[in-house]
């Protein structure tokens, strides 16, 4: 069967006009179904919430400063029962560094993953004090957003710590 194109006028406008036929089978279904995502977002982070656990500090090159490794626990409202996982990386020998690393809280419905930044800070030790946002969710915190401040208690002696998290309200 061959078609041809003609021109058809409508107001002054001409315009292409063609009639294909069409023998095909209806195509199958490629796209898989997205679970929906709500615009509005989602902060399981808010409000002040405690996290302990123990650390260690692997050996170390002492110009690049000392690492932490931080295993621990908690419990939220909005979380439930969760452990805690990280890295954290302090300054060497340089005049004012700051430490930096990642967290990564897990629940039963899903991971937050958290990028953490110390403020300026001579070398050598743990900052006080440690600025987070998340970076990243899966499972039910997929599209979670959140930033604030922890607090960081930690003891030489014992390796123990105790992050105090506070999301930031704007």
């Amino acid at each position: 069967m061959h078609h041809s194109f003609a021109l058809e006028h409508l107001e002054g406008r001409a315009l292409f006009s063609v009639v294909a036929p069409m023998d095909t089978p209806p195509m199958p279904a490629t796209t898989a179904l997205m679970p929906q995502v709500s615009a509005a977002s989602h902060t399981p982070l808010a409000g002040a919430f405690n996290v302990a656990g123990t650390y260690t500090q692997p050996f170390h090159n002492p110009d690049v400063g000392p690492s932490y490794d931080f295993t621990g626990s908690g419990r939220k409202t909005s979380l439930g029962r969760f452990t805690l996982a990280g890295h954290l990386q302090t300054p060497g020998f340089i005049n004012n560094g700051r430490a930096g690393g990642g967290l990564v809280i897990t629940t039963s419905r899903g991971t937050l993953t958290l990028r953490v930044v110390g403020p300026p800070q001579p070398p050598g030790s743990l900052p006080p004090t440690l600025t987070y946002w998340i970076k990243k969710g899966t499972g039910a915190y997929v599209g979670s957003t959140g930033k604030g401040h922890l607090a960081v208690s930690a003891s030489d002696t014992t390796h123990k710590f105790v992050f105090r998290f506070n999301q930031a309200t704007t």
